[in-house]
């Protein structure tokens, strides 16, 4: 019997639905961020007030919402863990504002909570989150990797990821096996070849073969 990789095991145990396996693999940034910051007194003030204007990204009127997420956002540091907490927000539009302030911010510790925001229900949050990863470049690729083995049967996360990785691409960061999955993630291929090429291109990265 061929060898089952690691990325295709779900597909003998469908108790273990993607979903859940990417909460498992890509747990949220936020809660660690947000425990420096804590330990921080420089950085109190800066948390409580991102946490009192986080209410107003609900605003019943969208300049309002976008005005809240600039003050936010001049916030700087103390404002990362409140908006990576607001992309699991019940309001569509909290979300869609914590993930296009996050599309500009360029971190690589965001990466994970981008990853899984590339499955939200809401295209327009699905769209900054997949910008976002491209704007840190090279250094979402683990991030970006460990999401597609954890559910690569999800077309939103292989339309995403192929739309992120072809940008990379284009920004000159090429490599063969980042290739190779671009072309695993056409629609018109089996979603377990995707499965395949992820966890090729991941075990390269571990063997310090390509970016990181």
């Amino acid at each position: 019997m061929p060898r089952t990789p690691s990325a295709l095991r779900r597909i003998e145990d469908r108790s273990r639905p993607g979903p859940e396996l990417l909460r498992e693999r890509l747990p949220s940034s936020a809660g660690k961020i947000r425990a420096l910051l804590e330990a921080d007194p420089r950085m109190e003030s800066g948390l409580l007030q991102a946490r009192l204007l986080a209410a107003g990204l609900d605003e019943p009127n969208s300049r309002r919402r976008a005005e809240v997420r600039e003050k936010m956002r001049a916030l700087g540091e103390p404002a990362l863990p409140v908006f990576l907490e607001a992309l699991s927000d019940p309001s569509a539009n909290v979300r869609w504002q914590a993930a296009k302030a996050l599309s500009a911010w360029h971190d690589p510790r965001t990466a994970p909570d981008l990853v899984r925001a590339m499955e939200d229900d809401d295209f327009g949050v699905r769209w900054h989150a997949a910008e976002g990863l491209v704007a840190i470049g090279p250094g979402c690729l683990e991030a970006l990797l460990q999401g597609l083995m954890a559910d690569f049967v999800s077309p939103r996360m292989r339309e995403a990821a192929q739309h992120v990785l072809c940008l990379l691409v284009d920004n000159g960061d090429d490599d063969e096996t980042i290739e190779v999955l671009i072309r695993a993630l056409q629609p018109s291929e089996p979603a377990e070849d995707a499965g395949w090429a992820a966890e090729k291109a991941w075990e390269k990265i571990q063997a310090g073969g390509t970016h990181r």
